[in-house]
């Protein structure tokens, strides 16, 4: 045991180093060298609130940012020493928060990319990360099993809650933000009393892995999905399941509800988008999107565009209306 913490010690050291550009009296980088192309990956996706912009995760360590309106690069952000792996905006706007392997998740200010906080703590990498709408606290989940609650660019964590038995890989927030709701490798979809983390319940949901989640804008209705392909859609204050949605034929990665809480979207391992319509669970499109699995999904707030991102490294906006593509987005 001994041993074992004297080797994480040993490696945080190294990370701090790298992190701060000192190692042993070579200069490192304290973000992702120059030479180190931006690449999209993909793995996760945001619109600015005013639908703006489009934020995506990168390879090295980047954020990239783009214009929503011709998909020009704005800037890219660094500063991770891991594959980024999450990104949201905050309420305002006015903060980009990354989770990235490296263990760590970044505040940086959108206006002028500058780092305003790295939230330190948890012992693996960064899966979801959701703000309160006064930008007063977030909470974050991560590989390490782990929920933790933060007061905004503070360290070290208000809280940390414990109770899944594997990867925590999504979590939502209640629109009365009295309730934090998480999911995760385990199966299971867990109910907190938020902010002060007492567990309320336990579903058990899914047989295989959960790997999305998704709150309807008036907080009535949460959609699970994951590795087993359902789509479960709960009654989220009775904990009960009312639809079931079959169609996808690999895994489902990501699920999104439009801005008035009509349309589900669904992002899946078999290369699609499959638009649903929650009041009776009719599939009412299926967009072939990528060229290989589907990462994420997102709607603009003005619910008039769809974007996904995928294997094939590139982002794609589909009009809502009809399915058709509007822009694709490739890196810089």
């Amino acid at each position: 045991m001994r041993d074992r913490c004297l080797a994480r010690y040993l490696v945080l050291v190294v990370m701090f180093a790298v992190a701060s550009g000192d190692l042993g009296g070579f200069r490192t980088a304290a973000r992702p060298s120059p030479q180190l192309r931006a690449i999209i990956t993909g793995r996760s996706l945001a619109f600015s609130p005013d639908g703006q912009l489009i934020a995506t995760t990168g390879e090295y360590g980047w954020v990239l940012l783009f214009r929503v309106a011709d998909g020009g690069l704005v800037r890219t952000f660094g500063g991770h020493i891991g594959p980024t792996m999450f990104v949201t905006f905050s309420p305002s706007g006015a903060l980009l928060a990354s989770g990235s392997l490296d263990e760590n998740f970044h505040l940086h200010r959108v206006s002028d990319g500058q780092l305003v906080m790295t939230q330190v703590g948890h012992q693996m990498g960064i899966n979801a990360i959701v703000f309160t709408a006064d930008e007063a606290l977030m909470a974050s989940a991560s590989t390490d099993r782990d929920i933790r609650i933060w007061r905004v660019a503070e360290n070290p964590a208000l809280r940390i809650l414990r109770g899944h038995r594997n990867r925590v890989e999504a979590l939502a927030l209640t629109p009365d933000e009295r309730e934090l709701i998480s999911a995760g490798f385990d199966g299971t979809i867990r109910f907190w009393q938020f902010p002060d983390g007492r567990a309320l319940d336990a579903l058990a949901a899914h047989e295989e892995r959960i790997l999305a989640l998704a709150l309807s804008p008036d907080g009535e209705w949460l959609a699970s999905a994951g590795a087993d392909r359902a789509i479960k859609i709960w009654n989220r204050r009775a904990r009960t399941l009312t639809m079931l949605l079959d169609g996808h034929e690999g895994a489902v990665n990501a699920l999104a509800f439009s801005p008035d809480g009509a349309l589900l979207a669904s992002a899946s391992e078999d290369r699609t988008v499959r638009l649903w319509r929650l009041s009776d669970g009719a599939l009412v499109r299926t967009i072939p999107a990528h060229a290989g699995s589907v990462f994420d999904v997102a709607f603009s707030p003005d619910g008039t565009l769809l974007a996904s991102s995928g294997s094939d490294r590139a982002i794609r906006l589909w009009a809502v209306s009809d399915g058709s593509l509007r822009r694709t987005i490739t890196s810089p």
